[in-house]
């Protein structure tokens, strides 16, 4: 019994990286008692956890997209940088366009270029203001599209630091079901 439960909350862990919008659905099926749910969130905490140099040279890379930002009109710089499911790390920076509707979040254009660059899953997103800004309402949608509950690493230029995640940042998110 306790090999089937190790396999079970291991799979779980697994298809919820890859697939974050199933994992709901099946609690609500199969509802587990608290032991199982912490042995899971230990599992998955263990899978998706990132080593210290990994976060270092993300959020190192965040703050490196500085000088390509290009921000005429707010002056307020943000850049990112992607961590890739094969350790590939993936900037971006915010592009200003006078209609200000066009203009892209560096959230969206590390994204994006990340997904056109090959990336499968990507593990983390960071962050990198003036102030510890998180991303915005738009971004928060597309990252948890895109990439399901990641850890978020919010920096600034003066060395402060925050941790956060999709999930916290968007509770409740919209979620399409894939066929």
């Amino acid at each position: 019994m306790l090999s089937y439960i190790q396999n079970l909350i291991t799979s779980l862990a697994v298809n919820s990286i890859q697939y974050p919008y199933k994992l709901s659905s099946f609690f609500y099926f199969f509802p587990l008692n608290s032991l199982i749910i912490k042995l899971y969130l230990l599992v998955w905490r263990s899978i998706v956890s990132l080593t210290q140099e990994q976060i270092n040279k993300l959020t190192q890379k965040a703050i490196a997209m500085s000088k390509q930002a290009r921000a005429p009109f707010s002056k307020y710089n943000v850049e990112a940088a992607i961590l890739c499911d094969d350790d590939t790390i993936i900037g971006g920076c915010n592009i200003e366009n006078v209609s200000y509707s066009l203009t892209e979040c560096a959230e969206r254009v590390a994204l994006f270029s990340s997904i056109a660059q090959g990336c499968k899953n990507i593990k983390a997103l960071a962050v990198a203001t003036e102030n510890l800004g998180s991303p915005c309402g738009a971004c928060r949608q597309v990252i948890w599209e895109l990439c399901g509950d990641i850890p978020i690493y919010l920096v600034d230029f003066n060395g402060n630091s925050s941790e956060t995640s999709s999930g916290k940042l968007l509770p409740n998110a919209f979620k399409l079901e894939k066929e």
